[in-house]
């Protein structure tokens, strides 16, 4: 089930079939690796460089808007990311339009 089934040891069965927290979405991607069987190389317990970046400029991003009264995706843990987005606008747009409002 589902797309990318290679990509399960990163991120679990089904991570984005169901609205967080009833699937992980990218949970165990930034919790770490658990599994030796990791495309990317990540030993166990470590993020893959992928996603300790991904992470970082998650981070990063919120910390522009925090405290800003400016209400979006950046709202969200890294984790959470994308979760209960509306189909007719993709998460890029979104992170742009809450960062722009900032700006």
């Amino acid at each position: 089930r589902g797309f990318f089934q290679m990509l399960a040891p990163l991120f679990g069965h089904g991570a984005f079939e169901l609205p967080y927290p009833n699937s992980p979405r990218l949970s165990r991607f930034l919790s770490g690796c658990t599994t030796n069987v990791n495309p990317l190389g990540a030993q166990l317990g470590q993020l893959t460089p992928t996603g300790e970046s991904f992470k970082k400029a998650w981070e990063g991003m919120q910390r522009e808007v925090r405290g800003e009264g400016v209400a979006g995706p950046l709202d969200v843990r890294a984790p959470e990311a994308g979760n209960g987005r509306a189909g007719s606008a993709g998460l890029q747009r979104q992170l742009t339009q809450q960062r722009e409002q900032v700006k």
